[in-house]
């Protein structure tokens, strides 16, 4: 970032200032920063541009934080990003292509999370602020799939604030209708990066915590955050095809990134997703009689939230996805065989050159299939 700054910033122009900028639906965040003087030819004042090099219409402006106080910007993206979750709707705001398996599941995790306010185990009751009145591990796990969703998305200001930042730095932009900032975006997807570590390790730690308990009336918390952790491999896989294919579009992709993202993608599927979905059916034995509402029962009887409480409600909402229609069966295989149900998909679709949306196409809810899946097959598979 410094080297950035050094080879992009002159100097910063004048006292701080409120900006708003968004990256999320329209819901914007207001921020601290400053104009700056850019150096010459520098990088950070260029015309956004697409992968074939075309102009997309987004003028990059001379903005960015000086002083660039990290632990002020986390704290104020952190407090954002909780807002966004306190909206039950907040999925609809995601844009790009998802699968509906995935908008779905996504959707009914968040209505158990608004759902879901209740007492928590004295090992996951170490929280005091008021946003934590919901489970803390939805809680986290929601917030991290928003983390990674949001740093591939750029911010843009704005149409009030791009007004105000252009009267300010007096130069004429009328060719452009959308205004961001290059190095106000790295400022604040770097914060937003590492916080999402933090956050990680953090699902991580209680998710253990929980799977080492066997609660039983946890079983819904853990398998809606396999489930959002399963959105948010396939998020990342889906980012990192986006890099490699930039990246080689540009002629600027090092010989020790041919074999990317094939490497990435597989790391990620084998080190978390595979490992993950090994123990919590190892710890549930769901496929040794133990804990398995998702377990395949011809007529069985959908829970009903009012009658039984909240957590069967996406105990309800995932038996509905699984085994939706007269031809229960016949379902459940349609659903699997629409993301192609099973490791072998990875390897398809990484096959160069894949167009990134065509990647997150065919990439979209094969985890989350696949890891439904398990509830249905025997203890020999």
């Amino acid at each position: 970032m410094n080297s950035y700054i050094g080879e992009n910033v002159s100097c910063s122009d004048g006292e701080p200032f409120p900006i708003e900028v968004t990256w999320i639906g329209e819901r914007p965040i207001k921020l601290s920063a400053s104009a700056f003087v850019p150096t010459p030819e520098a990088e950070a004042h260029q015309k956004y541009q697409s992968r074939s090099g075309q102009l997309l219409g987004v003028e990059s402006l001379p903005i960015g934080f000086f002083p660039f106080d990290e632990s002020a910007v986390e704290r104020a993206c952190l407090t954002h990003l909780a807002s966004i979750l306190d909206e039950p709707s907040y999925p609809e705001l995601l844009r790009g292509y998802r699968s509906p398996l995935s908008r779905e599941v996504l959707q009914a995790i968040c209505n158990l999370y608004h759902l879901n306010v209740r007492f928590f185990p004295p090992f996951l009751v170490n929280y005091s602020n008021s946003i934590y009145q919901k489970h803390p591990l939805l809680h986290d796990v929601l917030l991290f799939h928003l983390m990674s969703y949001i740093t591939s998305r750029p911010i843009l200001f704005t149409e009030s604030s791009a007004a105000t930042i252009i009267n300010k730095l007096g130069n004429d932009y009328s060719g452009s209708k959308y205004f961001s900032s290059r190095l106000l975006n790295m400022q604040i997807k770097r914060v937003i990066h590492l916080a999402s570590f933090t956050i990680l390790n953090r699902v991580l730690s209680h998710l253990e915590k929980v799977l080492r308990s066997r609660t039983t009336s946890l079983w819904s918390v853990s398998v809606c955050t396999t489930l959002i952790l399963c959105l948010c491999v396939e998020q990342i896989q889906n980012q990192a095809h986006a890099h490699i294919t930039t990246l080689k579009a540009s002629s600027n992709l090092p010989g020790h990134l041919i074999q990317e993202p094939q490497q990435s993608c597989g790391s990620l599927e084998d080190m978390l997703f595979l490992h993950l979905s090994k123990i919590f059916h190892s710890v549930y034995r769901t496929r040794q009689s133990g804990t398995n509402p998702l377990m395949y029962v011809p007529k069985a009887k959908i829970p009903n939230p009012r009658e039984e409480g909240p957590e069967n409600e996406i105990i309800g909402s995932l038996r509905s996805m699984m085994f939706h229609g007269k031809i229960q069966e016949l379902a459940f295989v349609t659903m699997l065989k629409d993301t192609d149900n099973g490791s072998s998909k990875l390897n398809h679709i990484q096959n160069f050159p894949l167009e990134t949306e065509e990647f997150s196409k065919l990439n979209s809810g094969r985890l989350v299939a696949k890891f439904l899946s398990m509830f249905n097959e025997s203890s020999s598979t």
